[in-house]
């Protein structure tokens, strides 16, 4: 007798009945849910999160991730809900594609970081500015 059993089958989603929520039916709640997530995953791609966050886009957070355990006690544990959902959603249904990379958007990225602000080396002008009128 073998002492590790093969893994269950789970049944197929065809013919598993999901019961509606509140009068709603499922695959309405479903199909909303994923015209939501389509469009925050545009605005991402827009705002080159693929670039700035690509664990968002590659699921590279999942590799040495074996079971629930890890998954939800570990991994997912302190990542916002907003978060765990646009990489989940990403996973399951990743983009069709990303913009065409030029080679130069880590840069470009940069400029507009707080990284690149500090690196001016001097004052900043617009915390200076906004001090100044906090003064008055």
């Amino acid at each position: 007798q073998p002492l590790l059993q093969p893994p269950l089958q789970a049944a197929p989603l065809a013919a598993a009945r999901v019961p509606g929520a509140l009068g709603a039916p499922f695959q309405a709640l479903q199909a909303r849910f994923v015209k939501i997530m389509e469009r925050v995953q545009d605005g991402g791609l827009q705002q080159m999160e693929h670039i700035k966050r690509p664990h968002l886009f590659t699921a590279s957070w999942m590799i040495d991730v074996s079971s629930h355990q890890q998954l939800l006690g570990q991994t997912l544990k302190y990542v916002p809900g907003p978060e765990v959902c646009m990489r989940v959603f990403n996973l399951l249904r990743p983009p069709r594609g990303f913009p065409p990379a030029r080679g130069d958007e880590r840069d470009i990225v940069a400029y507009y970081s707080e990284e690149a602000a500090k690196s001016w080396g001097g004052v900043d002008p617009y915390t200076t500015a906004l001090a100044g009128l906090e003064d008055e």
